[in-house]
């Protein structure tokens, strides 16, 4: 005769390693974490540029400073310390350049991108209350700039930056703080006014 507490302790093993064997199955592999940044809230100031044509708001937690050419007084960077990032900002008087050369050579340095990027989009800037016209240029993919743009009133001042982050462009890991930081831009050139 079999033993029936043999064919009982057979059974609940049986059970038990069909169980651990379907719990296997179902286990996926974890995906590769991304640095969570903790975004301060939208607060600004007015840029204190006194000795240039132009001023506008940066964000409180941003400093301006000068840029690396010591004869261009008016190339200003906007550091965003939080970010790891830089906003290269050009000016150009337009008493000694065409607007319309300073607009190819914008073009130009925002397609010398297309290698990397996947995608280029292009925002016409219009506001003729405050004569602020330009193109912004969203730059998706891994570029070295994720975005850059120039403004001009057309007639005496024009603008032309560029965002650079001081890591490795990778576009899907910096893609939150790249739109944090649009909103401030986006602030800046609408609060954007020449003074001559």
């Amino acid at each position: 005769m079999v033993n029936l507490k043999s064919i009982y302790f057979l059974f609940i093993s049986f059970t038990f390693l069909l169980i651990a064997c379907e719990d296997e199955e179902k286990v996926l592999p974890r995906p590769i974490g991304q640095m969570r940044v903790e975004f301060p809230k939208h607060e600004y100031k007015q840029a204190s540029i006194t000795e240039c044509g132009y001023s506008f708001e940066i964000p409180v937690s941003s400093e301006i400073m000068n840029g690396m050419n010591p004869n261009a007084t008016c190339h200003k960077n906007i550091v965003y310390n939080d970010f790891n990032a830089v906003l290269y900002l050009s000016y150009y008087p337009l008493d000694t350049t065409s607007v319309n050369t300073l607009i190819k050579e914008s073009r130009d340095k925002v397609y010398e991108h297309v290698v990397k990027a996947s995608s280029i989009d292009e925002e016409m800037i219009l506001d003729s209350s405050h004569h602020v016209y330009g193109i912004f240029y969203d730059i998706k993919g891994n570029a070295a700039t994720p975005f850059q743009f120039f403004i001009t009133d057309s007639s005496k001042n024009f603008i032309r930056a560029s965002l650079m982050f001081n890591s490795v462009a990778n576009y899907d890991s910096l893609k939150p703080m790249i739109e944090y930081l649009k909103v401030d831009v986006d602030r800046m050139i609408q609060t954007t006014e020449w003074s001559h």
